[in-house]
């Protein structure tokens, strides 16, 4: 992680924030799991957030990546609350370990679960999403251990069937 370097990428998302507006657009990041590592200080993530001005740039929270990272999405949500318009979501089998330094391998055991069937706690995280700004969600799954199809019905189902209060 060098902050030097996340530090000019916000300089960067400015800019491009700034002329996105000037479009009549809106800039987002989506971020990974690497945007999340620290070497001590803030993360890549909370410096882009920290030093762009919210009008400029909002995010896409990537729920699984922040959680594969070792971060909570609602602690974003409530330290840079309105910042996340979109929500992309999967979940992450309950045996994977987190690590915001090494992606999943590619060769390894598929991490990517259908939605309700990992660690992830959605209502905990839909109950804040008022609070984050979220307009839309997306659903993804990128590897799967059963027909995608399969994957994608299960996601439906427990969404569908899920019940917040």
């Amino acid at each position: 992680m060098d902050s030097d370097a996340w530090m000019r990428r916000a300089e960067l998302f400015s800019q491009c924030g700034t002329y996105s507006l000037t479009a009549g657009m809106q800039f987002c990041y989506h971020a990974h799991f690497h945007e999340f590592e620290t070497d001590g200080g803030d993360s890549g993530y909370d410096i882009m957030a920290k030093n762009c001005d919210p009008k400029l740039l909002k995010f896409e929270m990537d729920v699984f990546w922040a959680t594969y990272a070792g971060v909570d999405p609602v602690h974003y949500f409530t330290t840079y609350p309105g910042r996340f318009p979109l929500l992309h979501i999967k979940d992450l089998y309950k045996d994977v370990p987190v690590n915001p330094h090494e992606g999943p391998p590619s060769d390894g055991p598929n991490p990517f679960a259908p939605v309700g069937q990992g660690k992830i706690d959605w209502p905990r995280i839909f109950a804040h999403t008022k609070q984050a700004g979220t307009k839309h969600i997306y659903v993804e799954q990128d590897r799967w251990n059963q027909p995608s199809v399969e994957c994608m019905k299960i996601s439906f189902s427990y969404l569908k069937n899920l019940r917040l209060s």
